[in-house]
């Protein structure tokens, strides 16, 4: 019975070619958009979910016209973090991230430029989950001139010392 369907499927994609052809080919476009889509979709909707509050955390962006283009940018005035927490009492923590580009650090002969390095407020850890190895995510960054390594970066300027309360220096 089934063999039966085959050939007369077969037999009538033979008989019409464009039809066929065209019917297969809008199966395909449907097809190849709908995976594209999904995928599109369930990545945006992933992103950054493995912080604790993730249905919380929103991104605040500006929007600028620039040679007649709308361009988006997470780019915002410095202050205007601490005036939405005072404006609006639903925001319950406010972190800003700054990137600073190439940076040299240096430790006794040890020196070394690095590139992802940002400048954060102290709230940064009560806004997105991350796990420390040493430290208090409540305590850290609440001292002026203090910072957070990652593992690789604490090893390659002080070795297997424990880097707690030692000294980093930089120019910036």
């Amino acid at each position: 019975m089934i063999r039966n369907y085959i050939t007369s499927a077969f037999r009538n994609i033979i008989k019409n070619k464009f039809y066929s052809f065209l019917n297969i080919l809008g199966l395909s476009v449907g097809l190849t958009a709908f995976i594209f889509l999904f995928l599109h979709i369930s990545d945006e909707m992933s992103y950054d979910a493995y912080h604790e509050n993730a249905q919380r955390i929103h991104r605040i962006e500006s929007n600028f016209t620039i040679a007649g283009k709308n361009e988006m940018f997470a780019i915002v005035p410095v202050p205007m973090g601490p005036a939405l927490q005072l404006e609006f009492p639903e925001v319950e923590a406010v972190t800003r991230i700054f990137g600073a580009g190439n940076t040299l650090f240096r430790n006794d002969e040890k020196e070394s430029y690095e590139e992802d390095f940002y400048f954060t407020d102290s709230t940064f850890f009560r806004v997105f989950t991350h796990n420390l190895i040493l430290g208090d995510p409540d305590k850290c960054l609440v001292e002026p001139l203090s910072i957070v390594l990652t593992k690789s970066i604490a090893e390659k300027y002080f070795g297997d010392k424990d880097p707690m309360g030692m000294i980093l220096e930089s120019d910036t």
